[in-house]
């Protein structure tokens, strides 16, 4: 009876943790879940991790590509042209797709976090990033929600361009807080549930 109103106690507390974490940003944590290339070609990458439904995730971004036609450079949300020129947002050129230059996740364009720190740690300095902000170190986050199936990212050019870009985005994939609290809260069901089958069969 004593476990069972602790374990009780545990659910409500957690419970009250998880929702009001909820309401915020989720941080996530780490190590990351799977780690992709994204290469600058039109396939990009797939990654073989099912995300699951209503499970909410941050893709972290880094790195810098290159698209060879024009000595243009690109992260995962700001572009430079020409070489050595100061980094723009995100320009939609005449006959161009939407999003050019940017990496898009299930042909969807995001607003990646960026932090002007000049080389933050992520995980430590999350609440330095923001929508909008370039990042010196090319680094950038953004929040996606899981839909049960894997996701594909892939770094936007034009088609008859991406025979001559180089490079590749490493984005890593990780989970929100809430879902490890979730995870302490059945492990403590199962480890009471199994206490009490062990019990009963003295």
């Amino acid at each position: 009876m004593k476990q069972l109103f602790l374990l009780a106690a545990l659910i409500t507390v957690l419970s009250g943790l998880m929702s009001g974490m909820a309401l915020a940003d989720d941080y996530p944590i780490g190590p990351a879940l799977e780690t992709l290339a994204v290469p600058f070609t039109i396939s990009g990458a797939h990654s073989t991790l099912e995300l699951q439904d209503g499970v909410r995730y941050w893709l972290l971004a880094e790195g810098v590509v290159s698209a060879g036609h024009a000595g243009q450079q690109s992260d995962a949300e700001w572009w430079s042209y020409p070489p050595g020129s100061p980094w723009e947002e995100e320009a939609d050129w005449s006959g161009y797709p939407p999003h050019s230059m940017d990496l898009i996740v299930d042909e969807i364009g995001y607003d990646w976090w960026g932090s002007g720190l000049t080389d933050p740690v992520p995980l430590d300095d999350f609440d330095t990033f923001a929508p909008h902000v370039f990042s010196p170190s090319h680094k950038y986050w953004v929040p996606i929600w899981g839909d049960g199936t894997t996701i594909h990212l892939r770094i936007v050019d034009h088609p008859s361009h991406y025979h001559d870009n180089s490079g590749s985005l490493a984005v890593g994939i990780y989970t929100p807080e809430p879902a490890t609290l979730s995870l302490l809260a059945l492990g403590g069901l199962a480890m009471f549930r199994r206490r009490r089958r062990v019990r009963v069969g003295c």
